[in-house]
């Protein structure tokens, strides 16, 4: 494969490794907010709540993906 393939299938392998640590991540964040949410919202706030997150929590992917697009550009300029 040589030396160039194995570097492409180490970051490959990284890459991965990273997505699914931070897709866990993601998953114990939200358990986490949902419970403190419910354990301090009053319900009658909580739709309010919801609407507000669901917004931040778009903001959120949106910096994600731009990030990622980012890192995969740059390693696409390396490989050229």
């Amino acid at each position: 494969m040589g030396a160039v393939g194995n570097t492409h299938a180490g970051v490959e392998e990284a890459r991965a490794a990273y997505d699914a640590d931070q897709a866990e991540i993601h998953k114990e964040l939200m358990h986490g907010i949902g419970r403190a949410i419910g354990d301090t919202v009053p319900k009658e706030a909580l739709g309010e709540v919801e609407t507000a997150l669901k917004a931040e929590l778009k903001i959120i992917e949106q910096r994600r993906n731009d990030a990622r697009d980012a890192r995969l550009a740059r390693a696409a300029d390396l490989q050229t």
